[in-house]
């Protein structure tokens, strides 16, 4: 959380820098649309945790090529790993990509789906790398991990307030592949469908 008095960032019950008591802003969960404010509350962690504990554990493919280095290694030959840590920059570079892409306008409140998307992100194993705030909602972007097919990714979410709703704005894409088999539309259609679900239940 940040401080309130110096804006620092900090933990405990007091404030590293300045040594104010730390104090956490009650905001409207379901209209504020600040994701650092948002992020602060022990609510919205505690259910980002309940989430984040379903998590699926999917197969790494740098690790699995990292075993398969070692006996290539024995050979004394170019590891897969290697090969791959080049190839994939490689090929995305020219445009072997696979992106899908998504709107929709969802009759929720825009904190409301911040929170919910957050929760999501947290199920389904991908990273939050980055935020960026804006006046009406945030973007989310996190990293899709790879798995036995394909290799890793970006989600772009796009949250903004809607006079009637949220306007839900969605991209997956996988790097260094022309096909990742239906993952990214599945990811998608994954995404919206937990945005509608914790909405409706919450």
């Amino acid at each position: 959380m940040f401080c309130n008095a110096c804006g620092n960032q900090a933990t405990g019950n007091y404030c590293g820098n300045c040594g104010n008591a730390m104090v956490v802003e009650i905001v409207d969960l379901d209209t504020d649309v600040r994701y650092e404010r948002l992020i602060q509350q022990p609510e919205v962690r505690a259910r980002i945790s309940s989430h984040a504990a379903l998590a699926p554990k999917s197969i790494d493919p740098v690790k699995f090529l990292k075993g398969c280095d070692k006996l290539l290694g024995l050979m004394g030959e170019v590891g897969v790993c290697s090969l791959a840590a080049k190839a994939v920059p490689f090929w995305s570079r020219l445009g072997f990509n696979t992106e899908n892409a998504r709107k929709e306008l969802l009759p929720f409140p825009a904190g409301r789906m911040i929170v919910n998307a957050l929760c999501s992100l947290a199920e389904r194993g991908l990273e939050l790398k980055e935020v960026h705030q804006g006046e009406d909602g945030c973007v989310l972007e996190a990293t899709i991990p790879g798995n036995f097919w394909t290799w890793n990714g970006d989600l772009n979410l796009s949250i903004r307030q809607h006079a009637r709703g949220t306007e839900i704005e969605a991209a997956a894409k996988i790097h260094g592949q022309l096909i990742d088999w239906g993952r990214s539309r599945r990811l998608l259609d994954d995404l919206f469908a937990d945005l509608n679900q914790l909405s409706q239940a919450s």
